[in-house]
């Protein structure tokens, strides 16, 4: 099967992480995942995002993190702006950098904008049963509420 470059790194990942898995099902995962979470932005965008993020929470510029890693500002430039994507090695060696598991690198889900997190909540919510959509109905009743 072939991948793009993002796939090709969540699937490498994924593997590392979770070796008894089936290989398989990884494009399934990814699939499912991108097609329910990533509604506007590609996952590539959301990954750079992520990683803009994270390096801004560790006070760091785009020419600090280029250093450690090993690569040119541009390059780094590029990845957070979704247009480029590290090797899985540069991956590896930027979440040690940025202080985080490389799975960490990521969770995307609360760089969606509003609309996309509330299609994203409505078709979970859509999922379950009845009586957990009236449990669900409850809880945000209470927090609307105060």
């Amino acid at each position: 099967m072939l991948y793009s470059g993002i796939e090709y790194l969540l699937t490498r990942v994924m593997s590392i992480f979770y070796p008894n898995t089936c290989i398989q099902f990884f494009p399934f995962l990814i699939n499912t995942w991108a097609g329910r979470i990533i509604k506007m932005k590609t996952a590539t965008e959301l990954f750079g995002a992520r990683i803009r993020e994270l390096r801004k929470q560790r006070g760091m510029i785009q020419e600090q993190l280029a250093d450690v890693i090993g690569i040119e500002q541009k390059h780094v430039s590029l990845i957070e702006r979704g247009k480029s994507y590290p090797s899985l090695d540069r991956l590896m060696r930027i979440a040690e950098v940025l202080q985080v598991p490389l799975p960490a690198l990521f969770v995307f889900e609360h760089l969606e904008d509003a609309v996309d997190r509330a299609r994203s909540i409505e078709a979970d919510v859509q999922a379950l049963s009845e009586q957990d959509q009236r449990r669900v109905f409850k809880i945000v009743k209470m927090f609307k509420e105060g």
